[in-house]
């Protein structure tokens, strides 16, 4: 678990951090504090990831080593011989569930609140170099090079109301300022060359018209409501389990679709009860499999960890759509995968070996 989850923070949080301690000088406290606080969300995938991996690598060697053949010799069952394994995937399961409750989403809103903090204090680094910038409305914002309040390699683009660029604007350099009173932002752009497509049809790249050009441009962009923590509010899946109750059950008429907040509920108890169906899954198929190498079990629980999340995450897809019943077909994904656990349990109870 411990090395799944390291695994996890290397590859999504570091980056971003690094880049943070790079260009906003942010002290090496913040950032392990801040890596700190993605830790519980990690933990919703690596806890049963991690459970199921030691459970495959473990009985898929006693299995190996006829040690379970010599088990059901001496006249212990199968079932008695697993259940410790199967209370211990429970245990963690209740773990789990307060973990995706409570700690993750506090941990979250708290990772974000910083984000927005340290936003307030230098506006700038909104702009990162090398990184798409999408969160400006009806724009976006591309740098190659950043150097403090210095852009080098700017490219622009306003985008229409389908999303699809309507102008693009680029520039060899550019100055970043802000305002905090205004809530804005304005890139002063140093020879700024504009190219516009045609209105009718902007999908129609060979109409592109060379338009204006220019010494000096400011573009002037809002960011109000990226400063604004109250819209975190509007991120069901950082906020608290109660939370959510509580916005279904004393809803008012402000929660037009419920469907949403009683899928994310759902979500996360099946996310919980992970631990408990890896644990059918995976110790017959251990068994059976009787492989003793390491890389061999780790396939398998990545294969089993992978088809699990996947089908989960393709209900999630449906959370939208009432007609389709997303908070009941979240659950799919457990009952087939339990059943399938019981029914390879009670095949390699039948024959242990």
């Amino acid at each position: 678990m411990v090395t799944l989850t390291l695994i996890v923070l290397m590859f999504d949080a570091f980056k971003r951090l690094t880049v943070l301690l790079i260009d906003n000088d942010v002290s090496m406290g913040t950032i392990l504090y801040m890596m700190i606080l993605l830790v519980p969300q990690a933990l919703t995938l690596t806890v049963p990831c991690g459970l199921l991996t030691g459970i495959v690598i473990v009985f898929g060697r006693m299995s190996h080593s006829l040690e379970i053949t010599a088990i059901r010799a001496a006249g212990l069952g199968l079932i008695p011989f697993i259940a410790p394994v199967i209370l211990l995937s429970m245990v963690m399961s209740l773990f789990c569930l307060y973990n995706n409750a409570v700690l993750a989403p506090q941990a979250m809103t708290r990772f974000k609140l910083m984000f927005i903090e340290m936003a307030k204090e230098n506006p700038t680094a909104f702009l990162r170099a090398q990184e798409p910038v999408t969160r400006f409305p009806g724009m976006s914002v591309y740098v190659e090079k950043k150097y403090g309040n210095t852009l080098e390699g700017i490219h622009i683009w306003k985008l229409g109301e389908n999303g699809i660029p309507e102008t693009s604007i680029r520039a060899d350099r550019g100055i970043i300022s802000a305002d905090l009173q205004d809530m804005s932002l304005t890139i002063t752009l140093l020879n700024a060359r504009q190219e516009d497509r045609n209105k009718k049809d902007t999908t129609r790249l060979d109409q592109i018209e060379t338009g204006m050009k220019a010494a000096q441009l400011p573009i002037k962009v809002s960011i109000r409501d990226m400063l604004d923590t109250t819209r975190l509010r509007d991120n069901i899946t950082i906020l608290p389990i109660d939370e959510i109750r509580g916005r279904i059950f004393g809803n008012k008429g402000n929660e037009p679709n419920m469907i949403p907040l009683l899928t994310e509920i759902q979500r996360r108890m099946v996310f919980s009860l992970a631990c408990f169906t890896f644990a059918l899954v995976g110790i017959p198929l251990a068994i059976s499999t009787g492989r003793k190498e390491t890389s061999v079990g780790c396939v398998l629980s990545l294969g089993v960890a992978v088809s699990y999340f996947l089908l989960v995450l393709v209900a999630m897809a449906f959370k939208d759509n009432a007609s389709a019943y997303p908070e009941l077909i979240v659950w799919l994904p457990t009952f087939l995968f339990q059943g399938l656990g019981f029914w390879l349990l009670a095949k390699v109870n039948s024959h242990p070996v």
